[in-house]
């Protein structure tokens, strides 16, 4: 036989021997006989084999065990049993091959149990013939099932979410049906753990035939990476809302709702304002119903839903608290009364986290998530995500804050442009009607009068670029379209710039084409673009210099060019010349005057019309070419009628003119009635709706910033009196911002001019009827 044997007698001497044995012991027989159990194995084999073969000889009994031989690094199975004579008997086998497969395999199971815990992995198998259910270990585990669960399919399902077991169950069956591998994620409710997210691979093993025989799988915990990736997600969403926002208000209440019900149950937002004082400026619920309660009970409670205290903490060391589970006696705490402790009752707050709001380095609020449900539970794990959410926000609210100042000082510096405008223009139109009085008595040409026509003109061309570029920085420029010819665009310029360019001197070549150049625009945004290029021409041409401008058609577009011999552009200026406040040339001896922000708004209604606008030069004293390309329109209608002339005289009507600033009223009044009209006066708002009662006008020349009764409403109390309904109203004020005009039109002006107006574009209106 293969296995070794050795028969020894109560001497413990060795009477027999087989092969195998002496194989094993590297004996040959004819040594083995005499031998004792001094000598080598098998009679040589420790104090512990020695010990139970001892017991086997006295006892008479057989024993059965296995012994590593250190010698040869060998493991053996030895059977000793009584045998005559108080001899032994013994047998023994090498099974060091079986017990190294054992020790590996012990080792494999060892390395995929810490495999199963490292993955959070429990192995299940389904034999499909039987429906008997195989769970490992680490299934239990994950699913929080007791170790004595007896596995079934049922069992299984009940452990789903209930939302989910309806999928789950439909995902299992297809994949038995189609024998594609299952791969299923699903929510469970652990008992100590609260909700997990579980992910299922498995795959069905088939017979030759194709039948199923079992499906084996594995079953992950994948709730941290489900969470990573909700994390992900909820930053990315919240970065975007945040980002977007700029009302503060809208901002801190958006805050609160994008913790619901991702992260709490509800959110409340507290600021600190600027008298130190806490308010609590938004807040969420996720059920509509509770929102209610919330804020009646933030309402009624001092320090809200929590010690006031705890808040102050957070605030004063910067740090966020929190609370796993709210005590029982947590309400009693707050020594509330009955009525906030009901409130909180109802509520059930069951954890809370309380982070602040940081604004380099300073607290500047507090944002308090709360839970409700039993299943979420606050850790010091959830703090990263709560502090994260809190950067955000207060990154959001702080922009919000610096946007509402920016807003705030935009609107200051707007109102007081067009104060400034107003005061300004007022005094401007004074000096221009007076100055039309005085070339009326004058027969012959004055040149002062001249003068001051020229440079009445520069400063309501400044005042105008001033309003512009407050609008355009703040897109509030509202085109008014129309069909109109680019010959008509560049005539108008022309006939607007052409005193400037005429008084420096300057030669003017005008080469406009013949062909139709329909185009819609802002006929007035338009003009003014070239008007500004004029100008500048003509501020930056030495007296006596040529200024060339060109209208034609080029492809898409009509192309206006402006070129002048004057100082030039230096090639590293190219670039910057559209910039706002930006000036070629600033020294004392040519220097023009202007705030460079011409070539701004130039820029910008091109760019508003979907235009084109470049400058070359060849450099400095080498003038300056300004291009300016507008789309043609095919489908533009031109008004080729011939405009009828303004009437020289006033006829029948009769006009009032209303305006605080004397001089200007009573400049207007002589000029009216030098042109035949009938012409009263009034200097403030009552005084107007007297005169208008006892005149009986025709035509009301309305200022807006009237003291007493405002213009507005002047003109809103003469329309509502039926005998008024007819009459003109026409609004000559300082205030030209885009909302005046609309306020103006709603109160009942039938046209809307800023001050100083020429008396010829005055009486073009007047006459017009």
């Amino acid at each position: 036989m293969n296995d070794g044997f050795i028969a020894i007698d109560k001497q413990w001497q060795c009477t027999y021997m087989n092969r195998a044995a002496e194989e094993f012991n590297r004996l040959h027989r004819r040594n083995g006989n005499g031998k004792t159990n001094s000598d080598p194995f098998p009679l040589t084999m420790g104090d512990v084999v020695r010990a139970k073969l001892e017991q086997a000889a006295a006892e008479g009994v057989t024993v059965e065990f296995e012994s590593y031989y250190e010698p040869w690094q060998r493991w053996f199975e030895i059977k000793g049993s009584p045998a005559d004579g108080s001899g032994l008997a013994i047998h023994f086998r090498d099974i060091t091959e079986r017990k190294l497969a054992q020790i590996a395999l012990a080792e494999s199971e060892e390395r995929l149990r810490l495999a199963q815990q490292g993955a959070k992995a429990g192995l299940w198998d389904w034999d499909l013939a039987s429906g008997q259910l195989t769970w490992f270990e680490q299934y239990y585990e994950i699913h929080g099932l007791p170790s004595a669960t007896v596995p079934s399919h049922e069992r299984f399902l009940s452990s789903v979410h209930p939302d989910d077991r309806a999928e789950v169950d439909q995902a299992v069956s297809a994949a038995l049906q189609t024998r594609a591998p299952l791969d299923i994620q699903y929510r469970i409710v652990h008992p100590t753990r609260g909700l997990r997210w579980i992910a299922v691979l498995g795959r069905t093993i088939v017979d030759p035939g194709g039948r199923p025989l079992r499906m084996s799988g594995i079953s992950l915990d994948i709730t941290d990476r489900k969470k990573a990736e909700e994390n992900l997600r909820f930053f990315s969403e919240t970065g975007t809302v945040l980002t977007a926002l700029v009302d503060l208000e809208i901002t801190m209440q958006k805050i609160a709702r994008l913790a619901v019900p991702f992260f709490a149950d509800w959110c409340v937002v507290d600021i600190v304002s600027s008298r130190g004082k806490i308010e609590r400026v938004a807040f969420a619920h996720r059920e509509a119903a509770q929102e209610p309660v919330l804020k009646e009970l933030l309402d009624r409670s001092p320090s809200g839903w929590h010690p006031a205290a705890l808040e102050a903490r957070v605030l004063r060391f910067g740090r966020p608290e929190f609370a796993s589970h709210v005590p029982d006696d947590f309400i009693e705490t707050l020594g509330c009364d009955s009525e906030v402790r009901r409130l909180l009752e109802r509520l059930h707050p069951v954890s809370y986290a309380i982070v602040p709001l940081l604004v380099r380095e300073q607290a500047i609020g507090t944002l308090s998530f709360v839970s409700s449900d039993a299943g979420r539970r606050y850790s010091s794990a959830d703090l990263e995500l709560a502090t994260e959410l809190a950067r955000r926000a207060a990154v959001a609210i702080d922009n919000a804050r610096l946007y509402r100042e920016l807003t705030d000082a935009q609107r200051q510096k707007d109102d007081f442009l067009a104060m400034l405008a107003h005061e300004l223009r007022n005094p401007l139109a004074a000096i221009l009607y007076a100055n039309e009085i005085l070339k009326a008595t004058d027969e012959t040409d004055n040149p002062a009068a001249e003068v001051i026509d020229r440079q009445l003109g520069n400063l309501t061309h400044l005042i105008d670029d001033l309003l512009d570029v407050s609008r355009i920085t703040q897109d509030k420029i509202q085109l008014k379209k129309e069909s109109i010819d680019g010959a008509t665009v560049a005539q108008r310029a022309i006939a607007t710039a052409e005193p400037l360019i005429k008084s420096r001197g300057h030669e003017l070549a005008v080469d406009i084409s013949s062909s139709p150049m329909p185009l819609v625009v802002d006929p007035v945004r338009a003009e003014q673009v070239l008007v500004n290029l004029l100008t500048n021409a003509a501020k930056y041409t030495r007296e006596g210099g040529t200024i060339t401008v060109r209208a034609y058609p080029e492809g898409d577009h009509v192309v206006f060019k402006v070129k002048d011999t004057g100082i030039g552009i230096p090639p590293e200026m190219l670039p910057r010349v559209f910039e706002l406040f930006t000036q070629v040339e600033q020294s004392l001896d040519r220097s023009q005057g202007g705030l460079g922000i011409g070539l701004t708004v130039v820029r910008k209604l091109v760019g508003m019309h979907d235009g084109r606008v470049s400058v070359k030069s060849e450099g400095v004293g080498c003038g300056s070419e300004f291009t300016v390309g507008l789309p043609l329109s095919r489908e533009a209608v031109l008004d080729v009628s011939i405009a009828p002339e303004a009437a020289s005289g006033g006829g029948s009507q009769k006009i009032l003119v209303v305006d605080d600033n004397v001089d200007t009223a009573k400049s207007i009044l002589e000029l009216l009635r030098r042109k035949g009209f009938a012409a009263a006066v009034a200097h403030d708002g009552h005084a107007a709706l007297e005169m208008a009662r006892s005149f009986g006008p025709d035509v009301v020349l309305l200022d807006l910033g009237l003291p007493g009764i405002d213009g507005y409403r002047v003109a809103k109390i003469l329309r509502s009196e039926a005998r008024f309904a007819k009459v003109r109203f026409i609004a000559l004020s300082g205030y030209g911002q885009p909302e005046d005009r609309n306020r103006s039109r709603e109160a009942g002006f039938n046209h809307h001019l800023v001050k100083p107006v020429a008396f010829k574009a005055l009486l073009s209106i007047l006459s017009a009827g």
